[in-house]
């Protein structure tokens, strides 16, 4: 077990035919499409929001994972350590959505955790 880490968040992922990936994550893998802005799928495998993103992009990459820490502490911890290993930390606070009706709203990965957005660099994906 993991002193900083509780579980992964999610996976975001660049895709060059959103519509052909998110056909084959629903079709094949189950997943379910929570919502869909400016270019983005958002999809799930529980009751959380999004587990999954897959960006429209012209290459296929990974974009950034969002880990899960225990609590406010361990992701105190756990920002020294990426900084240390000079990994970019995208962001520590909610995620900003967008409602089906357009206004923007703060959205936890999972509501009042901890948790890191982070890119890791080339020779670790």
């Amino acid at each position: 077990m993991s002193e900083y880490i509780k579980r992964p968040a999610h996976v975001a992922l660049e895709v060059p035919d959103l519509e052909a990936s998110v056909a084959w994550a629903t079709t094949v893998m189950g997943l379910r499409e929570t919502e869909r802005v400016d270019g983005v799928s958002y999809l799930t495998h529980s009751d959380c929001h999004h587990s999954l993103q897959y960006i429209a992009s012209d290459r296929s990459a990974l974009h950034h994972v969002v880990l899960q820490a225990h609590d406010h502490s361990a992701l105190d911890g756990l920002q020294v350590r990426l900084r240390e290993a000079e990994i970019k930390i995208i962001s520590t606070e909610p995620e900003e959505g967008v409602r089906r009706d357009g206004e923007h709203r703060r959205r936890a990965h999972r509501r009042g955790c901890a948790a890191a957005e982070v890119r890791p660099s080339d020779a670790h994906v």
